[in-house]
């Protein structure tokens, strides 16, 4: 599973009720995991979020994510499935 910087979809905001954790990679990039296994991300500080992965994808309820750097996270299940994220 790679996240590609960038490929997602864009969109204004994202749905809170969806979402189970958000991490920052530093003061502008952040990355939001929803329970359906979407992740996005915003490179402006969560001015805009771009779906970086779409729902059902990785397999997991995003329970906890550890973000490596602004291109590379790891996201940890409720179920207990994990999977690794890597962008270029």
């Amino acid at each position: 599973m790679f996240y590609k910087g960038g490929s997602g979809t864009s969109t204004g905001a994202v749905a809170a009720s969806a979402l189970n954790e958000i991490s920052f990679a530093d003061e502008n990039v952040v990355f939001a995991g929803a329970e359906d296994g979407a992740v996005y991300v915003s490179r402006d500080a969560g001015r805009t979020w771009t779906q970086a992965i779409a729902a059902g994808t990785t397999g997991v309820n995003v329970g906890a994510m550890w973000v490596r750097d602004a291109n590379s996270i790891w996201i940890g299940g409720v179920n207990g499935g994990n999977c690794r994220v890597n962008g270029s």
